[in-house]
């Protein structure tokens, strides 16, 4: 788990990545320990006075790496990225509608436990949504399930093949009709 204290510097530190990515590698001397930012801009790295580092990079392919080490040999390591398409690893049995147009989704995996989380927008009704959802509930076996639709919105949530799967969704308030989806599938164990 990533102290704190470590991501109190995130913004100051994301300023100066900015900053430094034409010139040299700068390091922030503070009370409580240093931060040094490499001269790309791609990587900063905070030693607290305790003992720990906390490294913070940044790849090209939308990407971003927090890996924590402490004194104690502990420590963590989260992987993020984000994307405009469906990722590789998001199941395919999850129905999507025929019209859906992804607007985003995240990639996680956070010491060995995956997440993936996709957002779309359709323009399917809100009873067409209820009726797919329940279909794929009933037809895996979902369980621990929680379904709930009111005030024009769903919400399903389940465990699946070791799975936590949610799935939620609202009007658009960017278009005139249509649904909002956000759909999260997450391993309940680390592998």
């Amino acid at each position: 788990m990533i102290a704190k204290k470590s991501l109190m510097w995130l913004p100051s530190l994301m300023l100066t990545m900015a900053m430094t990515a034409c010139g040299s590698t700068t390091t922030i001397k503070t009370e409580n320990g240093t931060a040094e930012v490499k001269k790309d801009g791609s990587e900063f790295t905070v030693n607290s006075k305790d003992g720990e580092t906390t490294t913070f990079k940044s790849q090209d392919d939308n990407t971003f790496q927090i890996e924590s080490n402490k004194n104690d040999g502990s420590g963590g390591k989260t992987t993020v990225k984000s994307s405009t398409e469906i990722p590789a690893s998001f199941p395919k049995d999850i129905p999507l509608p025929d019209d859906a147009k992804t607007t985003g989704s995240i990639e996680t995996n956070a010491d060995g436990k995956e997440s993936i989380i996709v957002t779309i927008h359709t323009d399917k009704e809100l009873s067409e949504l209820e009726t797919m959802y329940k279909q794929y509930f009933k037809d895996n076996n979902v369980s621990n399930s929680m379904q709930m639709v009111q005030s024009g919105a769903i919400l399903f949530s389940g465990e699946l093949e070791g799975h936590m799967i949610s799935i939620s969704g609202s009007p658009s308030g960017d278009a005139a009709e249509g649904m909002d989806l956000s759909i999260s599938w997450t391993e309940n164990e680390a592998k």
